[in-house]
């Protein structure tokens, strides 16, 4: 099978190499081939004639989306919307066309976060920031042009520093630094999500190409759910690091864009992936042993 992955240098792009690596794989990043340029990215896919294309193009921002928005900065405002919505949305057109599936990625900030239950696939997006508006935008735009998709929500991705300088880093990378210089922390102890290892989102995308299931939305997220100072507490213990850690309400540390409270992404259409705390601890002993 020939996939073509784009934004292939960042996060993601990174592990799904890894994962398709018995397959023929071709990686492309900005430098290789610059999305926006919707007359390029159409020849390029036809000529290239894959058998599946994966997007991990994105701009994922949250805050950064949300401050120029207010301040009404076009172009940082537009570029959101670019990349998030108007790209996901040729890609669609092209993969239609060549009757090719496309794989897409959105997040768990296109739901407001006030169904403590949980959001299923079903559930109707409703977000509450810039970020979260410019990926459900791209969400309807997928199913407005193609039907052969996967679209694969997921939400506070983690793993390697990518090698992309434009990859923004993930808050347990921004912990393990943190902590290498700092014995007094504060989180918030509020807003619990899935914190998901990069590694299993890439093995469950190909599983769901492989084996062919049948398009549509999907939540691949770790099992369970944690806050940000939970998250946090199980790094530094599981690293043995001394670190004095304060529990904070999100009003001591206010950010530009309203985070949804509650985002669980509740997996209805695939096996559960790992426990979060299990991922994690895998990430940490394969990447950092079990202290800094």
């Amino acid at each position: 099978m020939k996939v073509l992955i784009l934004g292939a240098q960042g996060l993601l792009g990174e592990a799904l190499q890894k994962a398709f690596a018995a397959h023929e794989v071709i990686a492309c990043d900005r430098e290789e081939l610059d999305v926006t340029d919707f007359v390029r990215l159409r020849s390029e896919i036809t000529r290239l004639s894959p058998d599946a294309v994966i997007n991990c193009v994105a701009w994922n921002d949250v805050d950064g989306a949300e401050s120029e928005a207010e301040r009404g900065n076009a172009h940082a405002r537009d570029r959101a919307m670019l990349l998030n919505c108007e790209v996901v949305r040729e890609l669609a057109k092209i993969c239609s066309a060549a009757h090719m599936p496309l794989v897409t990625y959105s997040t768990d900030h296109v739901f407001n976060g006030e169904k403590t239950a949980g959001y299923t696939e079903d559930d109707r997006p409703n977000p509450i920031n810039a970020y979260g508006r410019s990926k459900a935008c791209g969400e309807i735009a997928l199913q407005e042009e193609t039907s052969d998709f996967y679209l694969i929500r997921t939400s506070r991705l983690y793993g390697p520093k990518p090698r992309s300088a434009h990859a923004k880093s993930s808050f347990v990378l921004r912990m393990i630094e943190l902590g290498a210089y700092n014995k007094e922390i504060s989180v918030v102890d509020e807003e619990p999500g899935a914190f998901t290892f990069v590694k299993d989102l890439a093995e469950a995308t190909k599983k769901i190409v492989e084996e062919k299931f049948p398009y549509g939305v999907y939540h691949l997220t770790a099992e369970g759910a944690a806050t940000w100072f939970e998250c946090a507490k199980e790094i530094f213990g599981f690293l043995g690091m001394e670190i004095k850690l304060s529990p904070v309400r999100r009003n001591d540390f206010p950010r530009p864009a309203l985070i949804p409270p509650y985002s669980i992404l509740l997996n209805t259409k695939f096996p559960r992936l790992r426990d979060w705390k299990d991922a994690l601890h895998d990430f940490i002993s394969s990447y950092y042993g079990k202290s800094l």
